[in-house]
């Protein structure tokens, strides 16, 4: 009998793999492909994605390279806010003062009214 852990932190001690970690790529990769064409139809959206995970950013950290984010902001380093393009994502804990909602607001202001973040 083997025991695999079902969890979409993959933080279990010992192991690399998990069934719920592979899961919540796909969903976030469906998603976001989903909403990124409409982003990308008009030249004012900024696509800002929340990936939940705990203290882990690991899954944030996939979840940017397998949609191409401009950007990926985890609790593990510090966010340096020079990047460039379409695409933020941000793990769950990342920090307390700079929240998902308070990003986008930053980009909306920040940007001169030229980006809509949804």
């Amino acid at each position: 009998m083997a025991h695999i852990s079902a969890t979409g932190r993959n933080k279990v001690p010992g192991t690399e793999y998990n069934l719920g970690a592979g899961t919540s790529l796909n969903a976030i990769m469906e998603a976001c492909d989903a909403i990124h064409q409409n982003a990308t139809a008009s030249r004012k959206r900024v696509l800002v994605v929340q990936i939940h995970g705990g203290q882990s950013g690991v899954l944030a950290v996939v979840s940017g390279l397998a949609v191409g984010a401009a950007s990926v902001c985890i609790s593990e380093e510090d966010a340096d806010g020079k990047s460039q393009g379409r695409v933020f994502i941000q793990s769950e804990a990342t920090s307390k003062t700079y929240t998902t909602d308070m990003v986008s607001t930053i980009i909306k202001r920040e940007g001169h009214q030229q980006f809509n973040p949804f």
